[in-house]
């Protein structure tokens, strides 16, 4: 693709020791997304969310919310089901979704970032397939109401 002109090498990457590429242009970058078949879009994000986890070292907080979307995309029920014909496997990358989508909305609230916490654990809200998980994200969206001193909307996550 490089040598196409589609994408470029950047001279500096966000990760170090890890090169970095950006598509030439936006519009390239989604014609080769959309060229994808659903499963290994699926497949690919959660490849790159598990080789992101691998290099991040300690800068894992840093990088929760781009771990959540990869993890996400890659748990999103439309996409996991073809993906994944293994339910155990397909529950397993849920799961991390989950779990990341809780780290990215912990590290937003903490930053007092609360529209995106919430977006967040709604997400997660979303992705909850237990009792206890539904519980977690519905207690982490009342206190980010709460912190936001939005009441009415706490209390209602919170009763």
């Amino acid at each position: 693709m490089e040598a196409r002109g589609l994408i470029l090498a950047r001279p500096t990457s966000s990760l170090a020791g890890q090169a970095e590429y950006a598509f030439k242009h936006a519009l390239v970058r989604e014609v080769a997304y959309a060229s994808l078949t659903r499963a290994r879009r699926a497949r690919a994000h959660a490849a790159v969310g598990s080789w992101l986890e691998d290099v991040a070292g300690d800068r894992l907080e840093e990088l929760a919310e781009l771990l959540a979307y990869h993890y996400r995309q890659a748990a999103d029920p439309q996409h996991a089901e073809l993906a994944w014909d293994d339910p155990v496997a397909r529950e397993r990358v849920r799961r991390r979704a989950f779990a990341c989508l809780l780290a990215a909305s912990s590290a937003a609230h903490r930053r007092f970032a609360l529209a995106r916490a919430v977006d967040l654990h709604g997400a997660a809200l979303a992705l909850a397939s237990t009792a206890d998980e539904q519980l977690q994200a519905v207690e982490m969206l009342g206190d980010d109401h709460a912190l936001a001193y939005r009441g009415e909307e706490s209390s209602r996550y919170l009763h």
